[in-house]
Parts: C-alpha cells; sequence; structure tokens
C-alpha cells in the first residue's frame, strides 16, 4: 500500500516509517524544507516530498497516488515556541488541507494523530479505570490542546459525510456501545443549549462544491 506519513521526522513517525517499510509499504513523506530530522530517516527507502501543511498544493502534491495516510505532523508544546496562530494554521488549516486532498485522491484509510492534552491532566476523585475516547469529557487547555479537539472533530464529521458524498468507503468507529460526536449533532446541540444559528454550515458547504464540480 502507498501510504504518506506527515511528522514523519518525529519520534513516533520514524517508528511508524520503518515498521511500514518492513512490512513492504511504499511510504512517502512530507517534510519541511531543510528539516534536519530527515538524518534519521536515511538507509529507508522513503520518497521524502517538502513542503508545508499550510500550503493547501503542497500538501495534493504530496497526496498524489496514496492510499492511506497517517497524519502525525502538527505543531507541538514542545516543538515550539508557537503563536496561537500557527498552531490554528499548522494544527487546523493543515488538517483541513489533508482533509480535501485525501478526499479529492480517494484514499482508503485516514489516520489522525490527536493527544492526551485535550484531557484533564489531574481529573477530580482520578481515573477509576482506562480512558475510553467517546466517553472522556475534552476539557483542552491552551490553544495546542484546542487545536487538536478541532482536528478530532474535522475528521468524525467532516470526512464520513463527505465520504458518502463521494462514495468512499468509511468506517463508523464504535467504542463499548459509545457513538461518536458529529458535526451535525454538535450543531444541534449549540442551537439547543446556547442559540447558536450558523450562517453557513459545512454540510450545505460541500454539497454546493459538488454540485459545482459537477457543473464545470
Amino acid at each position: 500500500m502507498r501510504i504518506l506519513i506527515t511528522g514523519i521526522t518525529g519520534r513516533i513517525g520514524v517508528h511508524l516509517a520503518e515498521a511500514l517499510v518492513a512490512d513492504g509499504h511504499q511510504v512517502r513523506g512530507l517534510v519541511w524544507t531543510a528539516d534536519p530530522g530527515v538524518a534519521k530517516l536515511e538507509g529507508l527507502p522513503i520518497n521524502l516530498v517538502e513542503g508545508s501543511l499550510t500550503v493547501a498544493e503542497d500538501v495534493h502534491q504530496a497526496m498524489k497516488g496514496i492510499e492511506a495516510v497517517c497524519h502525525l505532523g502538527a505543531a507541538f508544546q514542545a516543538g515550539g515556541p508557537f503563536s496561537n496562530h500557527d498552531y490554528f494554521q499548522i494544527n487546523v488549516v493543515g488538517t483541513f488541507n489533508m482533509l480535501e486532498a485525501a478526499s479529492q485522491q480517494r484514499v482508503e484509510h485516514f489516520f489522525f494523530a490527536s493527544t492526551d492534552a485535550v484531557y484533564s491532566k489531574y481529573p477530580a476523585g482520578g481515573l477509576t479505570e482506562p480512558i475510553c475516547e467517546d466517553v472522556m469529557p475534552k476539557t483542552p487547555g491552551g490553544w495546542y490542546a484546542l487545536s487538536k479537539v478541532l482536528g478530532e472533530e474535522m475528521c468524525l464529521g467532516y470526512l464520513p459525510y463527505l465520504a458518502r458524498a463521494l462514495e468512499m468507503e468509511y468506517i463508523d468507529l464504535r467504542l463499548q456501545g459509545q457513538s461518536p460526536t458529529f458535526y451535525q449533532f454538535d450543531l444541534s446541540k449549540c442551537r439547543e443549549r446556547i442559540g447558536y444559528q450558523p450562517q453557513f454550515d459545512i454540510f450545505n458547504t460541500i454539497d454546493y462544491a459538488l454540485d459545482y464540480r459537477s457543473r464545470v
């Protein structure tokens, strides 16, 4: 399988690349220009493409011919300093660019790496059982964690709907009988609880875009 890894020069990315290559997959990595971390990949048969998550064209170029995506790349707390603007552009806009390119490429699988920073570090009463992502309340503190929550919501809310619209295969993951929270449900909760009335929502935007593309 042809697999694209973002954040391939990071601690997890390097080990993931080694494992995928060992399993016989064709691996491509999207890396920053002059990223010193590429030295950790020496000797591996990996196709490295230079570019930025924040540049849609770079992402689309890296995505060409790809069948699966492991999106690990992000601005993170230990790698900065990063501004709030950096977190938004790299982690939120970057993830949007990845999802857009993946949908156009019709990739078979899209894996998004989030963070435990979206949860409380010291929950009241402690933890009595392992964390279940669909049950544990998210309490992001700071823009890094918030940007990751936004990334999760884009993947959960945007990709399944777009997958259906484009007749792509997707998996509705359910853990311990709990359903993931999808974007449409979030909008309904916002309307009911705080009176939020979005002028546009992502579903209409997708429908309009697909309709426009069918006519050009």
